[in-house]
Parts: structure tokens; C-alpha cells; sequence
């Protein structure tokens, strides 16, 4: 999103926030296999999943747009809220705090932390 083509940022937008509501709405069953950093784009893919399970090692997830000067959409801010509640959500979005495992799962951002590769058992 550095220095975007103003005339197909508006598309690239619109298809990037579709992904993510396609991804939420599927009827499929999803989950979320974390097995690093996931900030920005990678929670956001990871909250639309319906289970988040999250490697030990040292990765990081949350929502860090903020530090780079971009708004999280609506939507996602509803998703935050719903998915670790309203204050947890708000020192998210406004801080752009970036979450170890264990602290993504005592504020339900992950539903599971396992060690290294159980992650994708």
C-alpha cells in the first residue's frame, strides 16, 4: 500500500475486504493454523475463521494498522469486538498492540496455543 496507484487502490481494496467477508461467510467449517507472526492482513484472516489455533514459538498477532497510519475498516472493527470484546478491541485498534500466544489466548483471540508443528494436528 506504498505510494498506490490512486486509480486501482479503490479495486484492490474492494477485493481485499471481499476476500475476508467471503472467508467469514463460508459454510464451510475454517481454522486458523498460526504458526508465526501474524499482524494486520494475517489476524484479519485469522479472526474470520472459526477456530484459531496458535503455534508457542514467538510469533505475534493483532491488529498494528494504526501504527502505520491506516484505518481498519467497520467491519473489522465489529469483528474485533465480537471476537476478545469491546476493550481488549479498542486497545487493539487504537494502540496496534501486537499479541504473543499466550496473551492472544487469555483475551480469546486464539482458541488454542499448542507447541511447534502440533499446530497442524
Amino acid at each position: 500500500l506504498y505510494n498506490p496507484d490512486p486509480e486501482r487502490l479503490p479495486v484492490f481494496w474492494n477485493a481485499f475486504q471481499q476476500l475476508f467477508i467471503d472467508l467469514y461467510g463460508s459454510r464451510l467449517a475454517t481454522v486458523a493454523a498460526i504458526q508465526g507472526h501474524a499482524p494486520a492482513a494475517g489476524c484479519m484472516l485469522a479472526m474470520c475463521c472459526d477456530y484459531r489455533v496458535m503455534t508457542d514459538k514467538k510469533g505475534r498477532i493483532g491488529l498494528n494498522e494504526t501504527l502505520l497510519g491506516i484505518a481498519a475498516p467497520p467491519w473489522l472493527g465489529q469483528l474485533m469486538v465480537r471476537t476478545v470484546g469491546f476493550r481488549a478491541a479498542e486497545m487493539s485498534l487504537g494502540l496496534g498492540r501486537l499479541y504473543s500466544p499466550q496473551e492472544a489466548l487469555e483475551i480469546g483471540l486464539v482458541d488454542r496455543v499448542v507447541a511447534g508443528e502440533a499446530v497442524m494436528s
